[in-house]
């Protein structure tokens, strides 16, 4: 999308377009639209017919891989879909060590929004000699915390302050004209991926790389087939100019949004394929970063097949 196509400025939105000066949860395709801002799927995730790779059927207990797996695609527990995730991404021999929730989207120098979503962290890496940048943080985001959170807004509020559930045609209207019509599109997303991209550029000072890549994992309880990833480069000027939106008067694309689907099935391998998403190759030549996968890969496996081999002896 060009600047003719009617991209617009930070100070332009800023200036001309005040009644789109709104909380992230009321962002619209129209406020996409004004920056340059798509989705684009990308059709690389292996097909839930998979199967394993000695392609031989399963025998003995699910592992624990596996076990988190089912919970994660059929939970509809916010707390239980996190704590499998987790379990999963923070298992042993993992490149992640620690979580939190997700800091603030910042916009004009201000904390405007808190989303409720939870940032995986990378462990300290001893030997940098393959990599001198470091992979970026993942922040998980489940989408219950997106459309109840609207759902609720719109709900009017009775004079003690409790909320009444008898929703009226105008709150209806009201809540229609920002819900997206594809939730795998809602532009609520972007001010998640603009928060983990912020928390970057902090984290990495005085280094102050050029880009960063922002990456989300969103479960919905209404899809217990695939767990989506979201990826969008986000460059350090752009952020400059979310810090002094006045003074961006220069038309900016925001980069492509690429979502990839991963299948919950088959759940025994789902461990492994997250992982190989989430540490597959970035910028540059990536070869630093493909051997990581591959140690880690391997070791999974392993833990995978004694797990098996235990259960078969105490069969």
């Amino acid at each position: 999308m060009s600047a003719s196509d009617g991209v617009i400025s930070l100070a332009d939105l800023m200036h001309r377009h005040q009644e789109l000066l709104v909380k992230p949860l009321f962002w619209t395709s129209r406020h996409l639209e004004l920056m340059g801002c798509r989705f684009q799927h990308v059709y690389n995730a292996p097909s839930r017919e998979d199967t394993r790779d000695d392609q031989q059927p399963f025998q003995g207990k699910p592992n624990e891989g596996e076990s988190e797996a089912r919970s994660l695609a059929r939970s509809f527990s916010l707390q239980g879909k996190l704590n499998a995730l987790t379990n999963i991404l923070l298992s042993k021999g993992s490149i992640f060590d620690k979580r939190s929730k997700g800091p603030y989207f910042t916009f004009a120098g201000h904390p405007v929004h808190r989303p409720h979503y939870t940032v995986f962290y990378r462990r300290d890496q001893p030997d940098r000699s393959v990599s001198q940048e470091p992979l970026p943080v993942i922040g998980y985001l489940n989408y219950t915390n997106v459309s109840g959170t609207r759902w609720h807004k719109f709900q009017p509020r009775h004079h003690d302050g409790g909320v009444d559930y008898a929703v009226s045609p105008l709150s209806k209207k009201k809540l229609a004209r920002v819900t997206p019509k594809e939730w795998k599109e809602d532009p609520y997303f972007v001010c998640v991926l603009l928060s983990l991209a912020q928390l970057q550029e902090h984290r990495l000072k005085p280094s102050r790389p050029t880009s960063h890549s922002s990456r989300l994992l969103i479960a919905s309880p209404m899809d217990r087939e695939f767990i989506h990833l979201y990826e969008a480069q986000i460059t350090s000027d752009f952020l400059r100019m979310l810090d002094n939106p006045a003074a961006a008067t220069i038309q900016t694309n925001f980069p492509t949004i690429e979502r990839r689907q991963i299948p919950f099935r088959p759940f025994e391998t789902f461990q492994e394929r997250i992982f190989a998403e989430l540490l597959r190759e970035q910028l540059g030549d990536g070869r630093g970063i493909q051997r990581k996968c591959t140690v880690h890969l391997a070791s999974l496996k392993l833990m995978s097949q004694k797990t098996t081999v235990k259960t078969s002896q105490v069969r």
